[in-house]
Order: C-alpha cells, then sequence, then structure tokens
C-alpha cells in the first residue's frame, strides 16, 4: 500500500507527539512518586511519635547512636545550609553580574562565545571535580590566611567559598539572559540624555532587569542548598553547631549523604525527614522563582 507524502507526514507527527506526551508522563508520575514515597516516608516518624517534630526542628543536638539518649536535631544543619548559602550568594552574585554586564557591553563577537563557552563547560563539571580542587586547594588558602588553632581549613569560608565557584556560571547566564532583554532603547534614551555609561547600566539597564536577576538568585540558591558532594569534602563534617566562619560544618543534605550509609530504624526515618525539609525548601524556591518570573511576563505585556 503506498501512502502519499502528506499521510506520512502526519504519521510522523503523531508519532513524535504520542512519544513527546509519553515522557511528559512518565517523567511527571516519576517526580510525583518520588515525592510522594519521601512525603510519606519523611512524615511517618512524626506521626508513629517515634521523633516529636518540635525537637527536630528547633533542636541542634544530632546523635542518633548514643547509647544512652538518641537526638535527632537538625537545627545545626539548617543554620550551616543558610549561612553557606547565604554566603556563596554574597560572593558570587556581585561577580556573576558584573561578568554577565562585561558580557553584554564589552565583550564583542568571537571572544564573547569563547567567554560563554568557558561558563557553560564550568555549569557542567561535576561537583567532585569542585570537592577535589576545595579540598585540595581552597582549604589550604584558608588555612593560610587566617592562621588560627581552630582553623584546619575545613570550615564555613571553604564551603562557601566552592560553593560560590559552582553557581557563579548559573548567576551568568541568567543575569545576561535578563540584562540582554532590557530594550536598547532604555539604553539610547538614558545616552541622549547625556548619562553616562555606568549611569545607564547602574540606573537604567540593572533595575529594568532585577526581576530576571533576583530568579536566578534564587535558582543559584537552590543550586547551593542543594548541593552535597562539594561542601562534604571541604565542610569538615562537624555536627556540632558552628562557634564562628572557622568551625567545620554539616549541612542537611551532607548529613543524609554522611549517614545513609550505615542508617537503621528510627535514624533512617529522620534522614528521610530531612529529606522532606530539603524538598518543601526545593518545592517553594521554585515556586517563588516562578512566580517572579511570571510576574515580570505580566509586566512586559503591560
Amino acid at each position: 500500500m503506498h501512502l502519499s507524502l502528506k499521510t506520512k507526514r502526519k504519521i510522523i507527527e503523531i508519532i513524535f507527539k504520542s512519544f513527546i506526551l509519553i515522557s511528559a508522563i512518565i517523567s511527571s508520575l516519576s517526580i510525583l512518586f518520588l515525592g510522594l514515597f519521601i512525603l510519606k516516608t519523611g512524615i511517618m516518624p512524626f506521626l508513629n511519635n517515634k521523633i516529636k517534630i518540635l525537637n527536630f526542628l528547633f533542636s541542634t543536638n544530632w546523635d542518633p547512636t548514643s547509647n544512652l539518649q538518641k537526638s535527632y536535631g537538625i537545627l545545626a544543619f539548617i543554620i550551616n545550609s543558610f549561612l553557606t548559602t547565604l554566603f556563596s550568594i554574597l560572593i558570587a552574585l556581585p561577580i556573576g553580574l558584573g561578568f554577565a554586564i562585561y558580557l553584554l557591553e564589552k565583550a564583542k563577537g568571537f571572544y564573547r562565545q569563547f567567554l560563554q563557552t568557558v561558563i557553560e563547560l564550568l555549569a557542567g563539571i561535576p561537583s567532585v571535580v569542585y570537592g577535589f580542587f576545595g579540598s585540595t586547594f581552597i582549604a589550604a588558602l584558608v588555612k593560610n590566611i587566617f592562621q588560627r588553632e581552630d582553623n584546619l581549613g575545613y570550615n564555613l569560608i571553604s564551603s562557601s567559598l566552592i560553593l560560590s565557584i559552582m553557581i557563579v556560571p548559573t548567576i551568568i547566564s541568567v543575569c545576561y539572559s535578563s540584562l540582554k532583554a532590557v530594550p536598547k532603547s532604555y539604553k539610547f534614551a538614558s545616552l541622549a540624555l547625556a548619562a553616562t555609561d555606568w549611569q545607564t547600566i547602574y540606573k537604567i539597564i540593572i533595575p529594568s532587569a532585577s526581576r530576571g536577576i533576583l530568579a536566578g538568585t534564587i535558582l543559584a540558591i537552590g543550586r547551593a542548598i542543594g548541593e552535597t558532594v562539594a561542601v562534604l569534602m571541604v565542610g569538615g563534617g562537624s555536627p556540632l553547631f558552628i562557634k564562628n566562619i572557622f568551625s567545620p560544618i554539616r549541612t542537611l543534605t551532607v548529613n543524609i549523604a554522611m549517614d545513609m550509609g550505615y542508617a537503621s530504624g528510627v535514624h533512617r526515618e529522620a534522614l528521610f525527614s530531612t529529606a522532606l525539609v530539603l524538598l518543601l525548601f526545593s518545592i517553594i524556591t521554585n515556586l517563588l522563582k516562578n512566580f517572579i518570573l511570571s510576574s515580570n511576563k505580566g509586566l512586559k505585556k503591560k
């Protein structure tokens, strides 16, 4: 049976659309089942009164293997995750935004393409490579610069530095796209009013792209707080509450990675509860990012 070209194209289109639909359904169901599994497993210790939720969230004592009284407080890990993320953003955002402005305003032609390729390569480097670099170079650098008895190099500072290096490519890419989306007429109008290049960038372009930059920052926050291997290699891994920025730390993700290999019983359930906290934070950051981007589109339509 001979099929016409139009019929063949229609069949191919149906097959392609079916494949896309099936892929989307499988991906959505996988994410849904994963979320439900973490939710079910993570909430059971609280429903069964094996762990008190207030002690879990607001206690800094994590000692699941104690022979006397086991404790499952993750407040120290939450604070450590927050501090490493905060410091890494404070370091990476000015660098990333400045580099994005340089790409947009100064770098031209092949040079710009080369820099963008390098940024994409940096974004694709595995976390363990960053962790190896941090444990061999950054930790030693921090130890030599801040010569203190309590500074072994594997601490909050080193973790924040390596995270800032990891999230800079993300911030650069999003900031560059946001800055590039600002209408050129804004720039020309500002220059026509005798404003300098810096005044135009600082007072016109950056404020116009602020929502996109903020969305990129939230995306980087999600990447930083979810990082495991690099922080595991440079953070020191101490479950104790930090005394200062030179103290070794353990974040939420690192705690799961360090304990899951041998955990059992309530200890294992507590780790799933920790994963549930991370999942909730990830959902919140993504919803916030989408809200900012959608509101930005609404403003552009107006």
